[in-house]
């Protein structure tokens, strides 16, 4: 039978006191507990669900076993679809009961909720760990002015992933002008600070972009957001510095973020063009095929490749694009749609899914806009 798992909360925050008083209460609910307390009791697998005792044992939600078999390089998928009860259980306690797992066991801790007693994810016993509602307290600290100068435009929680999104006063982007004038086609911009409980993520910070004629989403990388990420790691002392150093870094290039956005609004689009200059992967990337598609792509080649990717890609704005992206690219305020149009194709479909698939949408739009602006010379 498969192994069962507990669901995991996905929550949406809309003011920044909602948020800090949900984070308050998460910093007493979750606790690093080493694993090791369980091995020297004997702990096993038990009915496809539990580790431990039949007296003293914790479950899984979702996130946290796909954590733990990724820690152990164990196949999720295989104990997920194993059919008969009892057979996840004995494939895990055959593997855990040689003494090599056992001490590979005893290098990590579980990041248990006290509240369902399910494990949230998996660390190694040097994790830092770092509570949500302090990061908020470090990100207001860091920033100049605190949060005085920021609009708290929304946060989402994933299991403990938390994106604290905010919004500068001052910095926005773009009008543009066609056959109809100049209009408005505002972006606010702001930054996106994440931080996880449970060793999935890395303290990163990425440019926040905000559309206001459509209220779409856009992440895009700043140019610290891997080589400057934060891990949960190294002397406590000077975490808080590295940090308020990593946010300050975004912070003082958010006006070339409103630069970028009003350059990807220049870019005209053109699916031709996007596919010539090797885009069609990027897109997928995105979107990806659907399976029966990418069975029909792989049987091409040469030039019926890129038609079957002009074809598919040239369907997109009506397969999911919404009634505002409808407005947006038949603007009377444009001559043609641009590139930023197209990116947010995607960010307003985005909008309609849960949130975990929101942000993940989100953040591979920005990527794609990214991809776009290092090779906008290919589209003019």
């Amino acid at each position: 039978m498969a192994f069962k798992t507990q669901d995991v909360e996905e929550q949406v925050f809309d003011s920044l006191e909602d948020l800090r008083k949900h984070l308050s209460a998460e910093k007493d609910r979750f606790s690093m507990v080493p694993i090791r307390n369980f091995v020297e009791k004997g702990a096993v697998f038990l009915y496809d669900e539990h580790y431990g005792s039949d007296e003293n044992y914790v479950c899984f939600n979702e996130d946290g076993f796909r954590s733990f078999c990724s820690t152990f390089k164990l196949p999720a998928a295989f104990l997920y679809d194993l059919p008969n009860p009892g057979l996840a259980s004995m494939n895990l306690n055959d593997y855990f009961s040689r003494d090599d797992s056992k001490v590979r066991l005893c290098r990590y801790s579980f990041v248990l909720d006290s509240v369902t007693m399910a494990v949230a994810g998996v660390v190694t016993n040097s994790y830092l760990g770092f509570s949500n509602a302090t990061f908020v307290d470090e990100v207001e600290e860091a920033l100049p002015g605190g949060f005085g100068n920021y609009e708290f435009e929304t946060s989402y929680l994933i299991n403990t992933r938390l994106h604290l999104r905010l919004l500068s006063q001052k910095i926005k982007a773009g009008a543009v002008s066609g056959s109809g004038g100049v209009g408005t086609d505002v972006s606010r911009i702001g930054i996106e600070c994440r931080n996880s409980l449970v060793g999935d993520s890395a303290i990163r910070v990425l440019y926040f972009v905000h559309r206001l004629i459509c209220a779409n989403g856009l992440t895009v990388p700043s140019k610290n957001s891997g080589r400057g990420s934060v891990h949960h790691r190294g002397k406590p002392e000077t975490f808080s510095m590295r940090i308020e150093k990593n946010i300050l870094s975004v912070i003082r290039s958010l006006g070339r973020t409103a630069k970028f956005i009003e350059k990807l609004m220049e870019v005209p689009y053109s699916t031709e063009k996007l596919v010539a200059a090797g885009g069609a992967k990027e897109v997928y990337k995105v979107f990806a095929l659907y399976q029966s598609e990418r069975a029909e792509r792989q049987k091409l080649t040469g030039k019926r490749i890129r038609q079957f990717d002009l074809d598919k890609i040239s369907q997109y704005p009506e397969r999911f694009g919404g009634e505002l992206t409808d407005q947006v690219f038949n603007s009377p305020y444009r001559d043609n749609q641009s590139m930023f149009d197209f990116v947010n194709i995607f960010t307003e479909f985005a909008k309609t899914q849960p949130p975990r698939k929101r942000l993940e949408t989100e953040e591979k739009a920005g990527n794609l806009a990214s991809w776009i602006m290092k090779n906008k010379r290919k589209f003019l």
